[in-house]
């Protein structure tokens, strides 16, 4: 104010647009409310199940935490008192038996899914080893870069198994047989006798998510079929037995799928004592040489494929479909008549044709 009381007017100037820019910031929106858990919307697909924490969001050095270095810390962080490690198995089959989470540590469920690149998946499993852990692998016979029983993957997939991890089926069968239930079904059979003439012992499986927008996804085959995992020798199937029993208890199921970046660490140490943690941890976001699509030496599947030879992914576009040369023989006793169309009269409970014409309709015939 001046000497006579009165306020000068660059002051009243100041104070109006002090007031105008207060009302400006009060009518912008403000943050909006949080992600809310999505439905279960089956494997793969990005969706937890009912009742699991939301996926925390991860720091934005995306390529430090897809990395071989920082699983290596987040594997030393589980060699703590606090977690117990259990595969997929051993959990179902305590659980079915009535044990229940120590109310003292967090238990941890790794569930590998290799949908690619079977060298990381061995690179992981030696980590895990080195440090007393356990995990889940589940390793598909249909993949378009790698083949189950070539020497190559085959011997991979064995000394997994040999170090005492599970390593199951990832099944893909409702989307080889474009959703022709009786097909998958002859299709499941002969997909596990696959794994099984690399290990005998398998006795798991895990369904695989072969793209979003699936119209039926795979783990429904026994739902649609009106069979059990049992019925297939299985102990557990991951979305039909494992987490069913999870949701028993406070829990949080967490997936890197299509190649988020998940800060692990995190996630295990918000866990409280008593809880499951679920996380779905895909080898090939991880691998140090820029994954399984930049090597050398890869054509197409449709190309070197002859009759008598398996077939490994018929549902992958010929432009995309990848594998080394030198995995495409396979033994004559598992052979298949290649590139059969599916028609609706295969199998009286095909799903309907609109469901079906959302991908190629082509699959494998068992001989």
């Amino acid at each position: 104010m001046d000497v006579g009381g009165r306020i000068p007017a660059a002051a009243l100037a100041a104070a109006a647009l002090t007031l105008i820019a207060l009302a400006l910031l009060s009518a912008l929106p403000g943050p909006g409310p949080g992600p809310t858990p999505g439905p279960d919307q089956g494997p793969e697909t990005g969706g937890g199940p009912p009742g699991a924490a939301e996926n925390s969001s991860a720091p934005d050095n995306r390529t430090e935490l897809r990395s071989l270095d920082y699983y290596a810390l987040f594997l030393d962080e589980l060699t703590k008192p606090r977690y117990l490690t259990m595969t997929h198995r051993e959990f179902a089959l305590r659980v079915s038996q009535g044990w229940e989470p120590p109310g003292d540590r967090v238990v941890v469920l790794i569930r590998h899914d290799v949908d690619h690149d079977p060298e990381t998946a061995l690179e992981m499993a030696e980590m895990e080893r080195e440090r007393n852990l356990t995990a889940s692998y589940y390793f598909r016979v249909r993949a378009d870069d790698y083949n189950a029983l070539s020497e190559r993957v085959s011997s991979i997939i064995r000394e997994i198994s040999s170090w005492g991890f599970e390593v199951g089926l990832h099944y893909e069968d409702l989307y080889a047989a474009n959703y022709s239930v009786g097909r998958a079904v002859e299709l499941l059979r002969l997909d596990l006798q696959i794994i099984r003439s690399v290990v005998p012992t398998v006795d798991t499986a895990c369904a695989h998510g072969n793209r979003a927008d699936m119209p039926v996804t795979n783990d429904r085959i026994f739902e649609l079929s009106g069979t059990d995992p049992s019925d297939f020798g299985l102990v557990a199937e991951c979305y039909n037995t494992v987490l069913p029993l999870v949701r028993r208890f406070q829990h949080r199921y967490v997936g890197d799928n299509m190649g988020r970046a998940v800060d692990w660490i995190r996630e295990v140490r918000n866990a409280e004592p008593g809880w499951i943690e679920v996380l779905l941890i895909h080898p090939c976001y991880y691998a140090r040489r820029g994954g399984p699509t930049n090597r050398p030496g890869l054509t197409s599947t449709r190309a070197l494929t002859s009759e008598g030879s398996y077939p490994l992914d018929r549902r992958c576009p010929a432009s995309l479909s990848r594998v080394r040369g030198s995995d495409l023989s396979l033994p004559l006793s598992l052979s298949t008549r290649i590139l059969s169309p599916l028609s609706a009269h295969d199998d009286d409970r095909a799903l309907s044709t609109s469901a079906k014409s959302h991908l190629p309709g082509w699959t494998v015939r068992p001989t």
